[in-house]
C-alpha cells in the first residue's frame, strides 16, 4: 500500500477494466498483496459535468489533474464508487492507484457524461434489428428482452477467449457528412454485468478499442469516445462476447449505438489500440 521499492514490471494498457478473480495481472505477481499505478491523458470532447465510475476489490484512489476524486483506500469486496466533476474540453491527466490484499481482485475506471444526460438531438441512431444492424454467431446464444431503446435489446453470456460461433454485432451508421462524431452506446436495465465490453470503432480506415463496464451503466447512454468518420460507408462499431473474464460468468447487452456530430477540433480517436492473442478483430 505504500508503493515502496521498484516496480516489478511496467506495461501499457488499452483501458482500465480488469477482473483477475483470485489471480494476478502477471505470473511474476503473487495473487495477493500487490499494488499498481496507472497514468494516462484522457481527451474530453466538450466542457460539462462528467461522472467518474470506479469499481474495485480492494483499495482504489483516482486523481484528475492532481485533485483526488475517488478515495476508497481500504479493504472491501467488489464495490462501485462514483463522483461527478466539471471538466473542461481538452486533455486531462488521470492517475489511478490500486492495491489487492486477499481474495478476489478487480478494478474498472470509466469517465462518462454526468447524470446520464442523453446526447444532443438530431443524431444518427442504429438500433438492434434496425437498418445498419448486423449480428452473427450461435443463434441459440442470443437472448431477446423487451427493454431499452425502441423497446428491445439482445444479450448473451460471455466467452473468455475467441471460440467457435462466438457472438458478435455491428452497427453501421448512415452519416450525413464527414466529421468528428462522439459515439454512444445505450445500456438498458441491469442486464449487462461485464466490466470489459470491448467496443471496436472502425472509422477513417482504422480501428480503435473502447472498453467499457456495462455493469455500472443502467438505462443510460455511455460515451465510447470521439472519432473522425469519413462517411464514405463501411464504418461501424462492433462488439463481440469475448471479454477475457471467467467463462460464462458475465453477460453483455446489445442495444442502440448513437453517433453525435461534435465540434472537437483536435485529432479524435486517441485511445490506444491493443489486440490480445486470439481477439476477434471486427471484419
Amino acid at each position: 500500500m505504500s508503493f515502496s521499492g521498484a516496480p516489478v514490471f511496467a506495461r501499457d494498457d488499452a483501458s482500465l477494466h480488469f477482473d483477475w478473480g483470485i489471480g494476478s495481472p502477471d505470473p511474476r505477481i503473487p495473487a495477493d498483496y500487490f499494488s499498481a499505478k496507472w497514468d494516462s491523458t484522457q481527451w474530453i470532447p466538450a466542457a460539462g459535468n462528467y461522472t467518474i465510475l470506479v469499481s474495485s476489490d480492494d483499495g482504489v484512489r483516482v486523481w484528475i489533474d492532481g485533485a483526488i476524486v475517488v478515495d476508497a483506500w481500504y479493504d472491501h469486496a467488489p464495490t462501485l464508487f462514483s463522483a461527478t466533476r466539471f471538466l473542461t474540453a481538452g486533455a486531462h491527466a488521470v492517475h489511478v492507484e490500486f492495491y489487492e490484499r486477499t481474495g478476489g481482485a478487480m478494478i474498472g475506471v470509466d469517465i462518462g457524461t454526468g447524470g446520464g444526460v442523453p446526447p444532443p438531438v438530431g443524431d444518427v441512431i442504429v438500433d438492434d434489428r434496425g437498418p445498419g444492424w448486423q449480428a452473427g454467431g450461435a443463434a441459440s446464444s442470443w437472448r431477446s428482452i423487451a427493454i431499452g431503446n425502441g423497446g428491445h435489446a439482445f444479450w448473451t453470456f460471455n466467452n473468455t477467449y475467441t471460440a467457435p460461433n462466438y457472438n458478435w454485432a455491428r452497427w453501421y451508421p448512415n452519416l450525413p457528412r464527414a466529421g468528428n462524431y462522439e459515439v454512444f452506446a445505450y445500456i438498458p436495465g441491469s442486464i449487462g454485468s461485464t466490466v470489459n465490453a470491448r467496443y471496436w470503432v472502425y472509422h477513417n480506415n482504422r480501428y480503435d478499442l473502447s472498453a467499457r463496464a456495462q455493469a455500472f451503466a443502467h438505462d443510460r447512454w455511455i460515451s465510447l469516445g470521439t472519432y473522425y468518420f469519413n462517411a464514405r460507408g463501411g464504418e461501424n462499431v462492433s462488439l463481440s462476447d469475448v471479454t477475457y473474464e471467467c467463462y460464462l460468468c458475465r453477460t453483455l447487452v446489445y442495444d442502440a449505438i448513437k453517433f453525435s456530430l461534435a465540434n472537437a477540433k483536435s485529432t479524435p480517436g486517441t485511445q490506444n489500440r491493443l489486440t490480445l492473442p486470439g481477439e476477434p478483430i471486427p471484419f
